[in-house]
Protein backbone atom coordinates (compact mmCIF):
# COMPACT_ATOMS: atom_id res chain seq x y z
CA UNK A 1 0.00 0.00 0.00
CA UNK A 2 1.39 3.38 -1.00
CA UNK A 3 2.08 5.75 1.90
CA UNK A 4 0.62 9.24 1.75
CA UNK A 5 1.76 12.54 3.30
CA UNK A 6 0.28 13.17 6.78
CA UNK A 7 -3.06 14.95 6.60
CA UNK A 8 -4.07 13.54 3.21
CA UNK A 9 -7.85 13.24 2.98
CA UNK A 10 -10.01 10.54 1.44
CA UNK A 11 -11.16 11.88 -1.93
CA UNK A 12 -14.55 10.21 -1.46
CA UNK A 13 -15.65 11.39 2.01
CA UNK A 14 -12.86 13.74 3.18
CA UNK A 15 -12.04 11.61 6.23
CA UNK A 16 -8.36 10.98 6.94
CA UNK A 17 -6.90 8.75 4.23
CA UNK A 18 -5.06 5.62 5.37
CA UNK A 19 -3.33 4.99 2.04
CA UNK A 20 -3.81 4.71 -1.68
CA UNK A 21 -6.52 2.11 -2.19
CA UNK A 22 -7.75 1.04 -5.63
CA UNK A 23 -5.75 3.86 -7.28
CA UNK A 24 -6.90 6.79 -5.09
CA UNK A 25 -6.22 8.13 -1.56
CA UNK A 26 -9.04 6.84 0.62
CA UNK A 27 -10.00 5.93 4.17
CA UNK A 28 -10.50 2.36 5.37
CA UNK A 29 -14.28 2.87 5.41
CA UNK A 30 -14.59 3.84 1.75
CA UNK A 31 -12.02 1.25 0.72
CA UNK A 32 -14.03 -1.51 2.43
CA UNK A 33 -17.36 -0.22 1.14
CA UNK A 34 -16.08 -0.12 -2.46
CA UNK A 35 -14.51 -3.58 -2.27
CA UNK A 36 -17.65 -5.19 -0.86
CA UNK A 37 -19.91 -3.45 -3.36
CA UNK A 38 -17.84 -4.61 -6.33
CA UNK A 39 -16.95 -8.12 -5.14
CA UNK A 40 -20.56 -8.84 -4.16
CA UNK A 41 -21.86 -7.17 -7.35
CA UNK A 42 -24.17 -4.99 -5.26
CA UNK A 43 -26.59 -2.45 -6.70
CA UNK A 44 -28.18 0.32 -4.64
CA UNK A 45 -31.05 2.74 -5.16
CA UNK A 46 -31.05 6.39 -4.15
CA UNK A 47 -34.07 7.61 -2.15
CA UNK A 48 -33.32 11.17 -3.24
CA UNK A 49 -32.38 12.61 -6.62
CA UNK A 50 -29.04 10.86 -7.14
CA UNK A 51 -26.94 13.72 -5.75
CA UNK A 52 -26.86 13.05 -1.99
CA UNK A 53 -23.89 14.53 -0.08
CA UNK A 54 -21.07 12.08 0.62
CA UNK A 55 -18.83 13.20 3.45
CA UNK A 56 -17.48 11.93 6.74
CA UNK A 57 -20.65 12.69 8.69
CA UNK A 58 -23.26 11.25 6.31
CA UNK A 59 -21.32 8.91 4.02
CA UNK A 60 -23.43 5.92 5.14
CA UNK A 61 -26.75 7.60 4.37
CA UNK A 62 -26.98 6.75 0.66
CA UNK A 63 -24.98 3.82 -0.67
CA UNK A 64 -25.99 4.54 -4.27
CA UNK A 65 -24.46 8.02 -4.20
CA UNK A 66 -21.43 6.83 -2.25
CA UNK A 67 -20.62 4.12 -4.81
CA UNK A 68 -21.28 6.61 -7.60
CA UNK A 69 -18.78 9.02 -6.06
CA UNK A 70 -16.21 6.24 -5.55
CA UNK A 71 -16.31 5.58 -9.28
CA UNK A 72 -16.39 9.28 -10.21
CA UNK A 73 -13.23 10.10 -8.25
CA UNK A 74 -11.36 7.22 -9.85
CA UNK A 75 -11.64 4.07 -7.72
CA UNK A 76 -10.56 1.27 -10.05
CA UNK A 77 -12.65 -1.92 -10.16
CA UNK A 78 -9.79 -3.70 -11.90
CA UNK A 79 -7.47 -3.01 -8.95
CA UNK A 80 -9.46 -5.41 -6.77
CA UNK A 81 -7.62 -8.70 -6.53
CA UNK A 82 -10.33 -11.36 -6.51
CA UNK A 83 -8.36 -13.99 -4.64
CA UNK A 84 -6.98 -11.61 -2.03
CA UNK A 85 -10.05 -9.43 -1.67
CA UNK A 86 -12.70 -12.10 -1.38
CA UNK A 87 -15.27 -11.48 1.32
CA UNK A 88 -16.33 -14.13 3.80
CA UNK A 89 -14.85 -17.59 4.33
CA UNK A 90 -12.07 -18.82 2.04
CA UNK A 91 -10.53 -22.25 1.63
CA UNK A 92 -7.51 -21.25 3.68
CA UNK A 93 -9.52 -20.26 6.76
CA UNK A 94 -10.89 -23.58 7.87
CA UNK A 95 -12.00 -22.92 11.40
CA UNK A 96 -14.64 -24.82 13.36
CA UNK A 97 -17.82 -22.87 13.85
CA UNK A 98 -18.32 -21.69 17.42
CA UNK A 99 -20.65 -23.68 19.59
CA UNK A 100 -23.87 -22.19 20.90
CA UNK A 101 -22.15 -21.54 24.26
CA UNK A 102 -19.40 -19.60 22.55
CA UNK A 103 -21.83 -17.42 20.64
CA UNK A 104 -22.49 -15.21 23.65
CA UNK A 105 -26.16 -15.79 24.10
CA UNK A 106 -27.02 -17.28 20.70
CA UNK A 107 -29.48 -20.15 20.80
CA UNK A 108 -29.33 -20.64 17.06
CA UNK A 109 -26.21 -21.89 15.31
CA UNK A 110 -27.37 -20.64 11.91
CA UNK A 111 -27.41 -17.20 10.36
CA UNK A 112 -23.76 -16.62 9.48
CA UNK A 113 -24.45 -15.47 5.91
CA UNK A 114 -25.76 -12.00 5.11
CA UNK A 115 -29.57 -11.98 5.03
CA UNK A 116 -31.36 -10.91 1.82
CA UNK A 117 -31.85 -7.16 1.39
CA UNK A 118 -35.01 -6.29 -0.51
CA UNK A 119 -35.06 -2.59 0.34
CA UNK A 120 -32.23 -0.10 -0.33
CA UNK A 121 -30.35 1.12 2.71
CA UNK A 122 -31.59 -1.75 4.87
CA UNK A 123 -29.95 -5.03 5.78
CA UNK A 124 -33.14 -6.62 7.05
CA UNK A 125 -34.65 -9.43 5.04
CA UNK A 126 -37.93 -10.94 4.02
CA UNK A 127 -40.05 -13.05 6.38
CA UNK A 128 -38.27 -16.17 7.66
CA UNK A 129 -39.26 -19.34 5.86
CA UNK A 130 -39.50 -23.02 6.72
CA UNK A 131 -40.16 -24.47 10.16
CA UNK A 132 -39.26 -21.20 11.89
CA UNK A 133 -42.69 -19.85 10.90
CA UNK A 134 -44.47 -22.04 13.45
CA UNK A 135 -46.00 -19.65 16.01
CA UNK A 136 -44.76 -19.85 19.56
CA UNK A 137 -47.21 -21.19 22.11
CA UNK A 138 -45.68 -18.94 24.79
CA UNK A 139 -44.34 -15.36 24.77
CA UNK A 140 -40.97 -15.11 23.06
CA UNK A 141 -38.22 -14.73 25.72
CA UNK A 142 -36.08 -12.55 23.49
CA UNK A 143 -38.92 -10.11 22.82
CA UNK A 144 -39.90 -10.17 26.48
CA UNK A 145 -36.37 -9.12 27.37
CA UNK A 146 -36.31 -6.37 24.73
CA UNK A 147 -39.70 -5.08 25.91
CA UNK A 148 -38.52 -5.04 29.51
CA UNK A 149 -35.47 -3.01 28.46
CA UNK A 150 -37.72 -0.57 26.62
CA UNK A 151 -39.93 -0.09 29.68
CA UNK A 152 -36.88 0.45 31.88
CA UNK A 153 -35.60 2.96 29.33
CA UNK A 154 -38.83 4.97 29.60
CA UNK A 155 -38.53 5.06 33.39
CA UNK A 156 -34.84 6.03 33.44
CA UNK A 157 -35.20 8.53 30.61
CA UNK A 158 -38.07 10.48 32.14
CA UNK A 159 -37.42 10.20 35.87
CA UNK A 160 -33.85 9.23 36.73
CA UNK A 161 -30.97 11.53 37.66
CA UNK A 162 -28.47 10.86 34.86
CA UNK A 163 -25.02 12.30 34.38
CA UNK A 164 -24.32 11.92 30.64
CA UNK A 165 -21.08 10.25 29.64
CA UNK A 166 -18.30 12.55 28.48
CA UNK A 167 -17.35 10.28 25.56
CA UNK A 168 -18.04 6.91 23.97
CA UNK A 169 -14.90 5.55 25.64
CA UNK A 170 -16.22 6.56 29.07
CA UNK A 171 -19.62 5.08 28.22
CA UNK A 172 -18.18 1.71 27.20
CA UNK A 173 -15.99 1.54 30.30
CA UNK A 174 -18.89 2.06 32.74
CA UNK A 175 -21.41 -0.59 33.86
CA UNK A 176 -24.86 -0.39 32.29
CA UNK A 177 -27.58 1.37 34.26
CA UNK A 178 -29.97 -1.34 33.07
CA UNK A 179 -28.03 -3.91 35.10
CA UNK A 180 -28.50 -2.04 38.39
CA UNK A 181 -31.59 -2.03 40.64
CA UNK A 182 -33.99 0.73 39.55
CA UNK A 183 -35.46 2.50 42.59
CA UNK A 184 -37.62 5.07 40.80
CA UNK A 185 -41.25 4.98 39.71
CA UNK A 186 -43.38 6.74 37.13
CA UNK A 187 -45.05 8.61 39.99
CA UNK A 188 -41.74 10.36 40.74
CA UNK A 189 -41.18 13.91 39.39
CA UNK A 190 -40.11 14.31 35.77
CA UNK A 191 -36.43 15.11 35.31
CA UNK A 192 -35.56 18.69 34.33
CA UNK A 193 -32.30 20.45 33.45
CA UNK A 194 -30.70 22.84 35.90
CA UNK A 195 -31.15 25.71 35.35
CA UNK A 196 -34.40 24.99 33.53
CA UNK A 197 -34.33 27.15 30.38
CA UNK A 198 -34.94 26.52 26.69
CA UNK A 199 -31.24 26.78 25.87
CA UNK A 200 -30.56 23.61 27.87
CA UNK A 201 -33.69 21.50 27.33
CA UNK A 202 -32.94 19.91 23.96
CA UNK A 203 -29.29 18.99 24.76
CA UNK A 204 -30.47 17.76 28.18
CA UNK A 205 -32.94 15.27 26.73
CA UNK A 206 -30.84 14.20 23.75
CA UNK A 207 -27.74 13.56 25.86
CA UNK A 208 -29.87 11.35 28.12
CA UNK A 209 -31.12 9.36 25.13
CA UNK A 210 -27.62 8.70 23.79
CA UNK A 211 -26.30 7.85 27.26
CA UNK A 212 -29.09 5.32 27.82
CA UNK A 213 -28.74 4.01 24.26
CA UNK A 214 -25.14 2.98 24.94
CA UNK A 215 -26.16 1.47 28.29
CA UNK A 216 -28.90 -0.43 26.41
CA UNK A 217 -26.35 -1.76 23.90
CA UNK A 218 -24.12 -3.01 26.72
CA UNK A 219 -26.86 -5.38 27.92
CA UNK A 220 -26.39 -7.61 24.84
CA UNK A 221 -23.77 -10.37 25.35
CA UNK A 222 -23.04 -10.44 21.62
CA UNK A 223 -22.19 -6.72 21.75
CA UNK A 224 -19.94 -7.12 24.78
CA UNK A 225 -17.93 -9.82 23.00
CA UNK A 226 -17.22 -7.73 19.90
CA UNK A 227 -13.83 -6.06 19.35
CA UNK A 228 -13.71 -2.54 20.79
CA UNK A 229 -13.63 -0.78 17.43
CA UNK A 230 -16.65 -2.79 16.26
CA UNK A 231 -18.62 -1.74 19.35
CA UNK A 232 -17.95 1.89 18.47
CA UNK A 233 -18.93 1.26 14.83
CA UNK A 234 -22.33 -0.17 15.82
CA UNK A 235 -23.00 2.67 18.27
CA UNK A 236 -22.15 5.41 15.79
CA UNK A 237 -24.10 3.71 13.00
CA UNK A 238 -27.37 3.62 14.93
CA UNK A 239 -27.16 6.45 17.51
CA UNK A 240 -29.07 9.09 15.52
CA UNK A 241 -31.71 6.60 14.34
CA UNK A 242 -32.20 5.44 17.92
CA UNK A 243 -32.54 9.05 19.07
CA UNK A 244 -35.24 10.08 16.60
CA UNK A 245 -37.18 6.82 17.07
CA UNK A 246 -37.11 7.36 20.83
CA UNK A 247 -38.31 10.97 20.57
CA UNK A 248 -41.06 10.13 18.08
CA UNK A 249 -42.39 7.08 19.90
CA UNK A 250 -42.38 8.75 23.32
CA UNK A 251 -44.27 11.82 22.17
CA UNK A 252 -47.76 11.62 23.80
CA UNK A 253 -50.18 9.66 21.61
CA UNK A 254 -52.65 12.51 21.09
CA UNK A 255 -49.93 14.72 19.54
CA UNK A 256 -49.25 14.34 15.81
CA UNK A 257 -47.80 17.71 14.78
CA UNK A 258 -44.81 18.09 17.09
CA UNK A 259 -42.13 16.14 18.94
CA UNK A 260 -42.45 16.46 22.72
CA UNK A 261 -40.12 15.56 25.58
CA UNK A 262 -41.35 14.33 28.99
CA UNK A 263 -41.26 17.82 30.57
CA UNK A 264 -43.49 19.31 27.86
CA UNK A 265 -40.63 20.87 25.88
CA UNK A 266 -41.37 20.43 22.17
CA UNK A 267 -40.27 21.34 18.67
CA UNK A 268 -42.37 21.59 15.53
CA UNK A 269 -42.07 22.51 11.86
CA UNK A 270 -43.37 26.04 12.58
CA UNK A 271 -41.56 27.38 15.66
CA UNK A 272 -42.69 30.64 17.26
CA UNK A 273 -40.54 33.74 16.54
CA UNK A 274 -39.10 33.78 20.07
CA UNK A 275 -38.36 30.04 20.05
CA UNK A 276 -34.82 28.68 20.15
CA UNK A 277 -35.63 26.92 16.86
CA UNK A 278 -36.22 30.29 15.20
CA UNK A 279 -32.79 31.47 16.34
CA UNK A 280 -29.70 29.35 16.93
CA UNK A 281 -31.39 26.02 16.11
CA UNK A 282 -33.16 27.12 12.92
CA UNK A 283 -31.00 24.66 10.95
CA UNK A 284 -32.76 21.78 12.69
CA UNK A 285 -36.29 22.90 11.80
CA UNK A 286 -36.48 20.95 8.47
CA UNK A 287 -35.26 17.83 10.27
CA UNK A 288 -38.02 18.21 12.84
CA UNK A 289 -40.55 18.34 10.01
CA UNK A 290 -39.08 15.16 8.55
CA UNK A 291 -39.24 13.45 11.95
CA UNK A 292 -42.92 14.32 12.25
CA UNK A 293 -43.83 13.29 8.68
CA UNK A 294 -41.68 10.18 8.26
CA UNK A 295 -41.28 8.78 11.78
CA UNK A 296 -43.92 10.08 14.20
CA UNK A 297 -46.97 9.89 11.91
CA UNK A 298 -46.16 6.45 10.42
CA UNK A 299 -45.67 5.14 13.96
CA UNK A 300 -49.10 6.54 14.85
CA UNK A 301 -50.75 5.12 11.72
CA UNK A 302 -49.27 1.67 12.32
CA UNK A 303 -50.01 1.87 16.06
CA UNK A 304 -46.53 0.53 16.77
CA UNK A 305 -46.39 -1.30 20.10
CA UNK A 306 -43.59 -1.14 22.67
CA UNK A 307 -42.53 -4.68 21.71
CA UNK A 308 -42.45 -3.83 17.99
CA UNK A 309 -40.40 -0.71 18.67
CA UNK A 310 -38.00 -2.70 20.85
CA UNK A 311 -37.55 -5.31 18.12
CA UNK A 312 -37.10 -2.67 15.42
CA UNK A 313 -34.41 -0.92 17.48
CA UNK A 314 -32.48 -4.17 17.88
CA UNK A 315 -32.88 -5.11 14.20
CA UNK A 316 -31.48 -1.75 13.14
CA UNK A 317 -28.72 -1.78 15.75
CA UNK A 318 -27.40 -5.22 14.77
CA UNK A 319 -26.74 -4.21 11.18
CA UNK A 320 -24.14 -6.53 9.55
CA UNK A 321 -23.49 -3.87 6.90
CA UNK A 322 -22.27 -1.40 9.50
CA UNK A 323 -19.15 0.23 8.16
CA UNK A 324 -15.89 -1.01 9.67
CA UNK A 325 -17.02 -4.38 11.10
CA UNK A 326 -14.55 -7.20 10.58
CA UNK A 327 -15.79 -10.37 8.89
CA UNK A 328 -16.20 -12.35 12.14
CA UNK A 329 -18.22 -9.54 13.72
CA UNK A 330 -20.36 -9.28 10.59
CA UNK A 331 -21.35 -12.92 10.90
CA UNK A 332 -22.13 -12.65 14.61
CA UNK A 333 -24.08 -9.42 14.20
CA UNK A 334 -26.00 -10.91 11.28
CA UNK A 335 -26.91 -13.94 13.39
CA UNK A 336 -28.18 -11.70 16.20
CA UNK A 337 -30.23 -9.63 13.77
CA UNK A 338 -31.74 -12.80 12.34
CA UNK A 339 -32.75 -13.95 15.83
CA UNK A 340 -34.71 -10.76 16.38
CA UNK A 341 -36.26 -10.88 12.90
CA UNK A 342 -37.45 -14.44 13.51
CA UNK A 343 -38.79 -13.58 16.98
CA UNK A 344 -40.67 -10.58 15.64
CA UNK A 345 -42.27 -12.58 12.83
CA UNK A 346 -43.28 -15.36 15.20
CA UNK A 347 -44.82 -12.86 17.59
CA UNK A 348 -46.80 -11.20 14.80
CA UNK A 349 -48.00 -14.59 13.58
CA UNK A 350 -49.60 -15.16 16.98
CA UNK A 351 -51.56 -11.90 16.86
CA UNK A 352 -52.55 -11.83 13.17
CA UNK A 353 -53.65 -14.22 10.45
CA UNK A 354 -51.01 -15.14 7.82
CA UNK A 355 -51.80 -12.39 5.29
CA UNK A 356 -51.97 -9.69 8.00
CA UNK A 357 -48.77 -11.01 9.57
CA UNK A 358 -46.80 -10.63 6.34
CA UNK A 359 -48.27 -7.19 5.70
CA UNK A 360 -47.47 -5.85 9.17
CA UNK A 361 -43.99 -7.39 9.15
CA UNK A 362 -43.28 -5.65 5.85
CA UNK A 363 -44.79 -2.34 7.04
CA UNK A 364 -42.55 -2.31 10.10
CA UNK A 365 -39.37 -3.19 8.21
CA UNK A 366 -40.08 -0.67 5.47
CA UNK A 367 -39.73 2.06 8.11
CA UNK A 368 -36.01 1.24 8.38
CA UNK A 369 -34.60 3.00 5.26
CA UNK A 370 -36.75 6.09 5.87
CA UNK A 371 -35.69 6.36 9.51
CA UNK A 372 -32.05 6.10 8.47
CA UNK A 373 -32.56 8.80 5.87
CA UNK A 374 -34.03 11.16 8.49
CA UNK A 375 -31.18 10.29 10.87
CA UNK A 376 -28.66 11.21 8.17
CA UNK A 377 -30.43 14.57 7.71
CA UNK A 378 -30.23 15.08 11.46
CA UNK A 379 -26.47 14.48 11.40
CA UNK A 380 -26.10 16.82 8.45
CA UNK A 381 -27.88 19.60 10.36
CA UNK A 382 -25.69 19.00 13.39
CA UNK A 383 -22.66 19.40 11.13
CA UNK A 384 -23.84 22.87 10.10
CA UNK A 385 -24.57 23.91 13.70
CA UNK A 386 -21.15 22.68 14.77
CA UNK A 387 -19.26 24.13 11.81
CA UNK A 388 -20.59 27.62 12.31
CA UNK A 389 -20.72 27.30 16.11
CA UNK A 390 -24.40 28.23 16.15
CA UNK A 391 -25.10 26.00 19.15
CA UNK A 392 -23.06 24.09 21.72
CA UNK A 393 -23.72 20.42 21.08
CA UNK A 394 -23.33 17.96 23.94
CA UNK A 395 -19.92 16.19 23.53
CA UNK A 396 -21.42 12.68 23.48
CA UNK A 397 -24.12 13.64 20.96
CA UNK A 398 -21.48 15.41 18.86
CA UNK A 399 -19.25 12.35 18.91
CA UNK A 400 -22.00 9.92 17.88
CA UNK A 401 -23.67 12.22 15.33
CA UNK A 402 -20.60 13.72 13.67
CA UNK A 403 -18.10 10.92 14.11
CA UNK A 404 -15.69 13.25 15.91
CA UNK A 405 -13.86 10.92 18.28
CA UNK A 406 -12.81 12.68 21.47
CA UNK A 407 -10.19 10.09 22.35
CA UNK A 408 -8.40 7.30 20.57
CA UNK A 409 -7.96 4.98 23.53
CA UNK A 410 -8.61 1.32 22.78
CA UNK A 411 -8.34 -1.08 25.75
Amino acid sequence: MEKLPPGTLCVVCEDEATGKHYSIPSCNGCKTFFRRAIVNNRTFACMGHGNCPVNKGVRCACRHCRLKKCLEVGMDKNAIQNDRDRIGYTKRTKRPRPSSDEMAGHTNGEGFSDPPQPSPGSSVGSPPSGPMLVPLAAPDPLLERLTDLENKFTLLFSRSIIEPYASIDDALAAPSRFCRPIDIQMSDPVAVPRPCDDQRKMPFWRSRIITLFIDWAKTFPIFQNLPYTDKIALIMNHASSYLIMCEAFRTPEHITDKIMHPDGHFFSRNPTPDSLFSKSLSGLTPVMGAMIDYVLRPFRQLKVTVTELAALQAIMFFDPDTEGLDSASQRNVSAEQKRVLVSLYRQLSIRYDPSETAERYASLLLRVPTIRKVAAKNNESYQILDMFKLFTINPLVRETALGVRLTRHIP
